[in-house]
């Protein structure tokens, strides 16, 4: 695996990470919010400022409502800090699994890749022994090959020189059938020995008697 694919196993792997990140952000900036609007109605100066206006004189009965919608808005405000407890702590639950599954994810990928890279590691090595195989086996071939050939030289060279043996002396063309007498060369065809002058062989000039023809050899 190359470094381009590593780079985008990474990037598949860290985007639901991003996510959640932004969301859990989220979440926490709500509960910030949330949090700001606890300390305004727990503060010991709101407390008191809402007992006072309530205490105020009204002609007109505006008093008891104002203390009434206090309350009420009051217990709005409880109820809408608990309901978003409620639902921070759902979000922060569902964030904790979501996370808990994306490292899991995470880890996963990594070990998956981790294997990869073993696993091509393992068929590099293999395949530079069947190479470095292959490479001792075409030497070896290669020096069977010039050994055949220098043989095969050394018996066309035999060949060669045992067919020379054959040919008469004279022509080379013929091969040797006579043998001479008395001198017992065997060395010339039956048109050759015809051919010698004053009946004597050149290679050793005695006097020839004869010769006997020799078919068939």
């Amino acid at each position: 695996m190359d470094s381009a694919d590593e780079e985008e196993l990474v990037g598949i792997i860290n985007s639901p990470l991003r996510h959640l990140k932004l969301q859990n952000d989220y979440v926490n900036t709500y509960q910030e919010g949330i949090d700001d609007i606890v300390k305004i109605i727990e503060q010991d100066d709101g407390a008191d400022f809402v007992t006072e206006f309530d205490k105020r004189p009204s002609t007109s009965g505006c008093g008891i409502k104002r203390s009434a919608d206090g309350n009420q808005e009051a217990k709005k405000c409880r109820k809408l800090v608990e309901e978003g407890n409620l639902y921070q702590s759902k979000e922060i639950n569902i964030l904790a699994l979501q996370m808990k599954e994306a490292n899991h994810n995470t880890e996963k990928l990594k070990e998956e890749i981790e294997n990869l890279k073993k696993e091509s590691r393992k068929n590099t090595e293999k395949l530079k022994e069947e190479i470095d195989i292959l490479k001792k086996d075409s030497r070896k071939q290669k020096a069977d090959y010039k050994n055949l050939e220098t043989k095969c030289e050394v018996l066309e060279a035999k060949i060669t020189t045992v067919e020379d043996a054959e040919l008469c002396r004279i022509c080379y063309t013929e091969r040797k059938n006579c043998w001479l007498i008395p001198c017992r060369h065997w060395i010339l065809c039956k048109g050759c020995y015809q051919l010698l002058q004053d009946n004597k062989f050149p290679e050793c000039r005695q006097d020839l008697q004869g010769a006997v023809e020799f078919f068939g050899r």
